[in-house]
């Protein structure tokens, strides 16, 4: 599987993956991953209830 930008995508982290294997640098480096992608989330859903709004607004 691809990105938008054509890179190939890395499932070596998942969410509900085995952790008991995982190093205590690993085990942060996952938390580093998993808030950056919360904030990508919150960044979209952000954009869309703006978008949403707009739209929302011009047709009133």
């Amino acid at each position: 599987m691809f990105d938008e930008e054509g890179r190939k995508i890395d499932f070596g982290q998942q969410i509900g993956m085995d952790l008991t294997g995982m190093s205590v640098d690993e085990l942060e480096n996952y938390i580093i991953n998993l808030k950056s992608e919360i904030n990508r989330v919150e960044d979209t859903k952000k954009a869309l209830k703006n978008h949403n709004a707009a739209a929302d607004a011009l047709f009133k």
